[in-house]
C-alpha cells in the first residue's frame, strides 16, 4: 500500500507501508494543500499555495508537467475516474484539464458559480458529474461535459470544508462536512437533504465502499451508520485536528492526516469490529493524504 501526503513543508511524500520506503518530491515553493493518485497509481498530482498544480511520476518521483497557471493558491485537486482529466480549484473557480494531449496551457472548462474559495472537489464514480464545496456555504454539482451547474445544494450555515461522493455507479448521494458542526447527506438528483448529523467542526468526510458508513474528521474521527443514523465508533490516536481522510480502494483501510504532523492508517478487525491504527511517520503539518490502488497483503 502506498500513501501520498502533502504538508506545510512544501514537499510531497510517497510512503510505501510494506517496505517502509519514503520518496520525497520537491519543487513547490509554498504549502502543499492537496494531493491525489491517478487511478492506475502511476502519477501523483499536487496543488499548492504557490499557485501551481504539478504532476509527478509516482515511481521515479520526477516532475512530469505543470498545468497552466492559477492566480490564487490551489486548495484541491482530483483525477477523473478514467484518469484522462484532472480538476483543480483555485479561489472561487473550478478548472477541468485534459491530460490526453500535450502540454495544457488552458483548462478545458472553467466552472463559475461559487462566491468564495472552493475547498473540496470530488467526481461521481462514472465521471459524468463533479461536486464542489465552498466557503460560500454551498455544495454545487456540475456536468463535466458541458461545464454547466446541475444542482445547487444549500443548507449549511458555515463553510463547507469537504465533500465526497458514493462509490457505486448510479448512487447519486453526496456527503458534505462543514464548520457549522454538521455532516449532511444529499440526493443530488432531487436536491433533497436526506440527513443531518450534528457533530463537531468537520474538516474531512468520506463514504465507505458500500456507502453505508460515513467517516467524519475534525478533533476526532467519527464513524456513522447512514442507515441507522447511529454513531458506531470514534478513533483516537491523533493529538491535533485531523485535516484529511482517504479510503483505500478495497475499503479495508482509512488513511488520516493531521496537524500533529502524522499520517495514520486504520483498519477494522472483522471479528471484533474494533479499529486499530498504525503510525506511518511524522512530517510537518499534514494538509492532505491519499492511498492508491495497491493493497496491503
Amino acid at each position: 500500500m502506498r500513501i501520498v501526503s502533502g504538508s506545510y513543508g512544501r514537499s510531497v511524500l510517497i510512503w510505501n507501508k510494506s517496505t517502509g520506503e519514503k520518496k520525497t518530491l520537491n519543487g513547490h515553493e509554498d504549502w502543499v494543500e492537496s494531493v491525489a493518485f491517478s487511478p492506475n497509481g502511476e502519477l501523483v498530482m499536487s496543488g499548492s499555495k504557490d499557485c501551481t498544480v504539478r504532476i509527478w511520476d509516482a515511481v521515479t518521483g520526477k516532475e512530469r508537467r505543470q498545468l497552466g497557471t492559477h492566480t490564487e493558491g490551489v486548495l484541491c485537486v482530483v483525477f477523473s475516474p478514467d484518469g484522462l482529466h484532472v480538476v483543480s480549484a483555485s479561489g472561487k473557480y473550478v478548472y477541468i484539464w485534459d491530460l490526453s494531449g500535450g502540454i495544457e496551457e488552458n483548462p478545458k472548462r472553467k466552472l463559475v458559480g461559487h462566491a468564495d474559495n472552493v475547498t473540496s472537489v470530488a467526481f461521481f464514480s462514472d465521471g459524468s458529474r463533479l461536486v464542489s464545496g465552498s466557503s460560500d456555504q454551498t455544495v454545487r454539482v456540475w456536468d463535466v461535459m458541458s461545464g454547466e451547474e446541475f444542482r445547487l445544494l444549500k443548507g449549511h450555515f458555515g463553510p463547507v470544508t469537504s465533500v465526497a461522493c458514493c462509490s457505486q455507479v448510479g448512487d447519486t448521494r453526496v456527503v458534505s462536512g462543514s464548520g457549522d458542526f454538521t455532516v449532511r447527506i444529499w440526493d443530488t438528483n432531487t436536491g433533497d437533504q436526506l440527513d443531518v448529523i450534528h457533530t463537531m467542526w468537520v474538516m474531512a468526510v468520506a463514504f465507505s465502499d458500500n456507502n453505508r458508513i460515513v467517516y467524519a474528521a475534525g478533533d476526532y474521527m467519527h464513524i456513522y451508520n447512514v442507515e441507522t443514523r447511529r454513531k458506531l465508533n470514534f478513533l483516537v490516536g491523533h493529538t491535533e485536528r485531523v485535516t484529511t481522510l482517504a479510503l483505500s480502494p478495497d475499503g479495508a483501510h482509512i488513511v488520516s492526516g493531521s496537524e500533529d504532523c502524522t499520517v495514520r492508517i486504520w483498519s477494522q478487525n472483522p471479528r471484533s469490529q474494533n479499529w486499530a491504527g498504525w503510525l506511518v511517520s511524522g512530517m510537518e503539518g499534514v494538509e492532505d493524504s491519499e492511498s492508491d490502488s495497491d493493497s496491503i497483503p
